[in-house]
């Protein structure tokens, strides 16, 4: 019976967020594609330039990592991301209180990259890596690179084509530029 109840609650929230869909346009940036649905959003953190020129990108992804939970916009079982231990599995929650299961596949200086498992939300082998770096033109300004891909999903499509995937990496990267070194 437990099984019933959480496969009702994913199909309301699929439902949901297929109806945030029809409501609402994707974010000029996103450039979902059919085959493979990928996207790539560069997002300021609007950190303070004073607090980004004392930092480099690893310092403050280092930061990022150690206190996870602090940052990243979804509740998850990992407090932290620890280097160099890739292969774990974190949990993540949300949109609804269920786990959505990622494995950490590498971490590398300033960025870091997850894998979706069975039973996460947008389906399995999806991939998405974060990657803080400095402006080339405004080096006083930090910057979180999101880059995600993998296979078609209804659920992984209404995610990017409502913009709910770019609402949720914008505010990851305002976490990290209000909290970092604040």
């Amino acid at each position: 019976m437990a099984g019933i109840g959480r496969l009702r609650s994913r199909i309301a929230t699929a439902l949901a967020v297929s109806l945030m869909c029809l409501m609402a346009s994707p974010p000029a940036s996103a450039s979902a594609r059919a085959e493979d649905l990928s996207y790539t959003y560069e997002i300021e953190t609007e950190m303070p330039a004073s607090r980004v020129n004392s930092y480099s990108s690893y310092v403050i992804m280092s930061e990022v990592r150690a206190n996870f939970n602090r940052y990243f916009p979804f509740r998850s079982d990992c407090l932290s991301l620890p280097w160099p231990q890739t292969g774990n599995v974190c949990n993540l929650y949300h949109p609804d209180p269920y786990p959505n299961p990622v494995q950490l596949l590498y971490i590398n200086g300033s960025n870091f990259a997850f894998k979706s498992l069975p039973g996460h939300f947008e389906g399995a082998d999806r991939f998405i890596r974060f990657t803080l770096f400095k402006g080339h033109f405004y080096p006083n300004r930090l910057y979180l690179r999101v880059e995600a891909w993998g296979p078609y999903t209804p659920q992984a499509h209404a995610t990017i084509t409502s913009g709910l995937a770019y609402n949720y990496w914008s505010q990851f990267a305002l976490n990290v530029g209000a909290r970092a070194f604040a």
